[in-house]
Protein backbone atom coordinates (compact mmCIF):
# COMPACT_ATOMS: atom_id res chain seq x y z
CA UNK A 1 0.00 0.00 0.00
CA UNK A 2 0.90 3.19 -0.80
CA UNK A 3 1.66 5.44 3.06
CA UNK A 4 -1.64 7.27 2.34
CA UNK A 5 -3.99 4.79 1.76
CA UNK A 6 -4.13 3.15 5.63
CA UNK A 7 -7.13 1.00 4.67
CA UNK A 8 -7.66 -1.87 2.12
CA UNK A 9 -10.85 -4.17 1.04
CA UNK A 10 -9.69 -7.37 -0.25
CA UNK A 11 -11.63 -9.81 -1.65
CA UNK A 12 -10.25 -13.51 -1.87
CA UNK A 13 -11.24 -16.93 -3.61
CA UNK A 14 -8.82 -20.17 -3.67
CA UNK A 15 -9.21 -23.39 -5.21
CA UNK A 16 -6.98 -26.80 -3.87
CA UNK A 17 -6.68 -30.24 -5.02
CA UNK A 18 -4.35 -32.94 -4.39
CA UNK A 19 -3.59 -36.53 -3.57
CA UNK A 20 -3.80 -38.12 -0.02
CA UNK A 21 -2.26 -41.34 0.89
CA UNK A 22 -4.41 -43.44 3.65
CA UNK A 23 -1.20 -45.25 5.60
CA UNK A 24 -1.67 -47.75 8.24
CA UNK A 25 0.73 -49.55 9.71
CA UNK A 26 3.20 -48.43 7.41
CA UNK A 27 1.31 -49.68 4.38
CA UNK A 28 -0.89 -47.32 1.65
CA UNK A 29 -4.54 -48.85 1.76
CA UNK A 30 -6.02 -46.18 0.21
CA UNK A 31 -5.14 -42.90 -1.65
CA UNK A 32 -7.87 -39.86 -1.81
CA UNK A 33 -8.51 -36.65 -4.10
CA UNK A 34 -9.07 -33.72 -2.02
CA UNK A 35 -10.60 -31.13 -3.23
CA UNK A 36 -11.55 -27.85 -1.75
CA UNK A 37 -12.09 -23.82 -1.99
CA UNK A 38 -11.59 -20.77 0.25
CA UNK A 39 -13.15 -17.62 -0.06
CA UNK A 40 -14.16 -14.05 1.68
CA UNK A 41 -13.43 -11.03 2.07
CA UNK A 42 -10.98 -9.26 4.12
CA UNK A 43 -10.84 -5.66 5.79
CA UNK A 44 -7.76 -3.88 7.19
CA UNK A 45 -5.96 -0.78 8.70
CA UNK A 46 -2.18 -0.33 8.20
CA UNK A 47 -0.92 0.85 11.78
CA UNK A 48 2.15 2.69 10.75
CA UNK A 49 5.07 1.19 8.48
CA UNK A 50 4.96 -2.60 9.82
CA UNK A 51 1.94 -3.66 11.06
CA UNK A 52 -1.62 -4.41 9.94
CA UNK A 53 -4.84 -5.11 11.32
CA UNK A 54 -7.43 -7.31 10.23
CA UNK A 55 -10.81 -8.71 9.83
CA UNK A 56 -13.12 -10.76 7.70
CA UNK A 57 -15.65 -13.03 6.69
CA UNK A 58 -14.91 -16.63 4.67
CA UNK A 59 -16.21 -19.67 3.77
CA UNK A 60 -14.35 -22.86 3.03
CA UNK A 61 -15.54 -26.64 1.41
CA UNK A 62 -13.66 -29.57 0.38
CA UNK A 63 -14.64 -33.14 -0.52
CA UNK A 64 -12.57 -36.07 -0.01
CA UNK A 65 -13.01 -38.92 -3.32
CA UNK A 66 -11.58 -42.53 -3.29
CA UNK A 67 -9.16 -43.00 -5.87
CA UNK A 68 -7.69 -45.94 -4.98
CA UNK A 69 -8.26 -48.72 -2.07
CA UNK A 70 -11.30 -51.24 -0.44
CA UNK A 71 -14.81 -50.32 -1.10
CA UNK A 72 -15.39 -49.80 2.36
CA UNK A 73 -13.05 -46.71 2.54
CA UNK A 74 -15.32 -44.42 0.05
CA UNK A 75 -15.96 -41.14 1.46
CA UNK A 76 -17.83 -39.74 -1.90
CA UNK A 77 -20.59 -38.19 0.32
CA UNK A 78 -18.62 -36.66 2.40
CA UNK A 79 -18.67 -32.79 2.24
CA UNK A 80 -17.68 -30.49 4.21
CA UNK A 81 -18.42 -26.37 4.69
CA UNK A 82 -17.46 -24.00 7.21
CA UNK A 83 -17.96 -20.59 7.33
CA UNK A 84 -16.66 -17.60 10.25
CA UNK A 85 -14.78 -14.22 10.91
CA UNK A 86 -11.71 -13.80 11.75
CA UNK A 87 -9.92 -11.06 13.56
CA UNK A 88 -5.39 -10.73 13.20
CA UNK A 89 -2.80 -8.77 13.85
CA UNK A 90 0.56 -8.94 11.78
CA UNK A 91 3.70 -7.18 12.41
CA UNK A 92 6.74 -7.80 9.96
CA UNK A 93 10.10 -5.69 9.53
CA UNK A 94 11.56 -8.81 7.79
CA UNK A 95 14.20 -7.38 5.18
CA UNK A 96 13.56 -10.38 2.51
CA UNK A 97 10.34 -12.76 2.15
CA UNK A 98 12.59 -15.79 1.14
CA UNK A 99 15.92 -15.31 3.06
CA UNK A 100 15.73 -12.81 5.35
CA UNK A 101 19.33 -11.81 7.21
CA UNK A 102 17.34 -9.18 9.43
CA UNK A 103 13.98 -8.42 11.38
CA UNK A 104 10.80 -9.57 13.23
CA UNK A 105 8.02 -11.40 11.95
CA UNK A 106 4.79 -11.81 14.40
CA UNK A 107 1.29 -12.81 13.73
CA UNK A 108 -1.80 -13.35 15.45
CA UNK A 109 -5.31 -14.69 14.36
CA UNK A 110 -8.38 -15.76 15.99
CA UNK A 111 -10.92 -17.76 13.88
CA UNK A 112 -14.47 -18.53 14.78
CA UNK A 113 -16.41 -21.25 12.87
CA UNK A 114 -20.06 -20.74 13.59
CA UNK A 115 -23.54 -22.42 12.53
CA UNK A 116 -24.59 -19.49 10.95
CA UNK A 117 -23.67 -20.45 7.75
CA UNK A 118 -25.71 -24.06 7.81
CA UNK A 119 -22.36 -25.67 9.89
CA UNK A 120 -23.60 -28.74 11.63
CA UNK A 121 -21.07 -27.45 14.67
CA UNK A 122 -19.22 -24.66 15.94
CA UNK A 123 -15.79 -23.92 16.63
CA UNK A 124 -12.65 -21.88 17.35
CA UNK A 125 -8.84 -21.30 16.27
CA UNK A 126 -6.51 -19.09 17.38
CA UNK A 127 -2.89 -19.15 15.79
CA UNK A 128 0.21 -17.48 16.17
CA UNK A 129 3.71 -17.39 14.80
CA UNK A 130 6.67 -16.01 15.27
CA UNK A 131 9.97 -15.49 12.88
CA UNK A 132 13.06 -13.98 13.73
CA UNK A 133 16.13 -13.13 11.47
CA UNK A 134 20.04 -12.26 12.67
CA UNK A 135 23.09 -12.55 10.71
Amino acid sequence: LEPSQSYFLRPFLSFDGYIQPLVIQQQKTAEYTLRGYRAGIEAGRTLGDYAVATAGTLVESSTLDLVTGPEYLDTSDDYASLGGFYIGLKYDSLNSYFFPTDGFFAEAKYTLYGNWFGDAESSDIAAARVICAHS
